[in-house]
């Protein structure tokens, strides 16, 4: 029974997955035809480019494997709150792999020009607000939850207690800092992963005196910091939705309660888990579909146009 347990948040993540990869084949066909012509010019550029969704791809799937595998560990579940965690850092792991193979990719013969980059000039707003959304929503989930949980008999917080029929009655595994504070100590060591992928993104070095090349090289690194983002977004929903599915679980009961809040309490958690689920699939989009290097790119090439 444990080990179906632990599956939960893996199917629950299937569903989003499979209608994002339906969206990304359609909407990223063009902008991928578009950024290979440009990068003809420039092999080790075109291979990156080719082998990015083949890297994230695996990463995506060698991270979906360790779910199930997690949330076996630790006693009462623990490891599910893990899982996210282990999930996120897997997917920016393979951004950071990727990068690290193609380190030289945008260094050719030729003059040189002196460049500044920095990790927040390849952050968009796209992906920054739905990831901003995730903690959010998280943050929140991780407050009202705090306030509802009740100690089992070993005193951690794990339970929920509700008057019904004049008896306490009681449930667990309820989303109470025993499941969040592990989360959140999560979500920091996922934030620190990926603010140093983003620094290694912006850091890969290229000739910046060929302005072709700085074109096809900045699209791979907006569209690489827009999928660290989103998996930041990614494991922050996750964990919401894994711990809101807890609360939903937990809260419903089929017994006349005597107060109207808490039995409001059950809906206010199938919000949290219809609002993760939706942050879900916008990050996972982002994360196989990012765009913000191909939208600076058709940009560009408009403005060159324009001044022909």
């Amino acid at each position: 029974m444990h080990a179906l347990f632990s599956l939960i948040p893996t199917l629950m993540l299937l569903v989003p997955l499979i209608a994002a990869v339906a969206i990304i084949w359609v909407w990223q066909s063009q902008h991928r035809s578009a950024l290979s012509q440009i990068t003809s010019h420039y092999p080790q550029l075109q291979q990156m480019h080719r082998t990015t969704w083949l890297v994230q791809g695996i990463a995506l799937f060698l991270a979906l494997l360790t779910v199930p595998l997690t949330g076996l560990l630790g006693p009462l579940g623990l490891g599910n709150a893990l899982s996210p965690t282990i999930f996120g850092i897997i997917l920016i792991a393979g951004i950071l792999l990727h990068q690290r193979l193609h380190y030289r990719a945008a260094t050719q013969p030729g003059k040189a020009a002196l460049e500044r980059r920095t990790a927040r000039q390849y952050v968009t707003k796209r992906p920054a607000i739905v990831s901003a959304l995730a903690v959010l929503l998280l943050l929140t989930l991780v407050v009202f939850s705090h306030y509802l949980a009740a100690p089992d008999e070993a005193g951690r917080m794990r339970n929920y207690q509700v008057a019904c029929q004049g008896s306490l009655q009681s449930s667990s595994p309820f989303p109470g800092s025993y499941y969040t504070l592990p989360v959140l100590a999560g979500l920091a060591i996922t934030v620190v992963v990926a603010g140093f992928t983003l620094w290694f993104n912006a850091r890969r070095p290229r000739n910046g005196a060929d302005p072709q090349l700085v074109a096809a090289d900045d699209t791979l690194r907006f569209n690489s910091a827009e999928s660290v983002l989103s998996a930041v977004g990614l494991t922050t929903a996750a964990s919401s939705l894994g711990l809101s599915t807890f609360g939903v679980v937990t809260t419903a009961t089929t017994c006349e309660l005597e107060s109207w809040g808490a039995a409001l309490i059950p809906g206010i958690y199938v919000v949290f888990t219809l609002a993760a689920i939706i942050l879900c699939l916008l990050s996972l989009v982002f994360y196989l579909s990012p765009l913000s290097g191909y939208t600076k790119l058709s940009l560009g090439q408009r403005e060159a146009e324009g001044r022909k």
